[in-house]
């Protein structure tokens, strides 16, 4: 979610190239609690890319009860990105971890469109 916009499947449209990107991670199958993440932009036509860490997590209790994971720990969060040095365009966003020292990457194929 960027701003308070969920993903529907396109570009979300911005306005401004400093915002927030709000979601969750927990590992499906060790529903161990996260600690470190990176939220990539990778520009669509894969010539540039950048990246920021995640380090600070948020209560989501609607995420641990959905996934059968209650007391494992904070698993959202609320990043603000100031992408100003990133061309305008589209932008594919997702997030890398490690969990169970095995690396992933949770890609849905969202995007977003940099004025």
């Amino acid at each position: 979610m960027i701003d308070q916009t969920f993903f529907k499947g396109h570009p979300i449209r911005l306005m401004d190239k400093d915002f927030v990107v709000s979601g969750w991670v927990l590992p499906e199958t060790t529903h161990e609690v996260v600690k470190s993440a990176e939220l990539r932009f990778t520009r669509e036509d894969q010539t540039a890319g950048w990246q920021v860490e995640i380090n600070h997590w948020i209560s989501r209790e609607d995420v641990l009860k959905a996934m059968k994971a209650e007391g494992a720990g904070d698993v959202g969060f609320a990043k603000y990105v100031d992408v100003s040095h990133l061309s305008s365009g589209n932008y594919r966003l997702s997030l890398a971890f490690a969990s169970g020292g095995v690396n992933y990457t949770c890609d849905h194929h969202e995007m977003v469109a940099l004025p």
